[in-house]
């Protein structure tokens, strides 16, 4: 962070600051300040990016509702599946790859890796 630091002010609701409150003891967070300029910091990196690809990356930022967010982070926890990046990624593969070209490469890459082992 940048030495120079100036000092805003932000008024809320007595029940936001609660809310607040509340939040950062359940998830052992001591400093307010800290998580609030990390919750601006990636807001603006979020929207900044917000429907960008960028090829030499291979990155797409693609934003959720909060339910589905939500969805995924208790099928995460409930073991159902390992993380959200991997887990949307398998469903884009399965809606683009059409089923017979993945039957096909499952084939031809079990051929390939029975001949391998056969011959070490």
């Amino acid at each position: 962070m940048n030495d120079e630091l100036k000092l805003i002010t932000l008024k809320m609701p007595v029940s936001e600051i609660e809310s607040l409150s509340e939040y950062l003891m359940d998830h052992d967070i001591d400093n307010r300040s800290e998580f609030i300029r990390r919750c601006i910091a990636r807001t603006i990196e979020e929207t900044t990016t917000e429907g960008t690809t960028s090829e030499e990356d291979g990155i797409l930022a693609v934003h959720l509702n909060p339910v589905l967010l939500m969805t995924l982070d208790n099928m995460v926890k409930d073991g159902v599946i390992y993380d959200k990046e991997s887990y949307v990624r398998s469903l884009v593969e399965k809606d683009i790859i059409p089923a017979d070209i993945m039957d096909d490469s499952k084939a031809r890459s079990f051929k390939s890796a029975q001949s391998t082992n056969r011959n070490a």
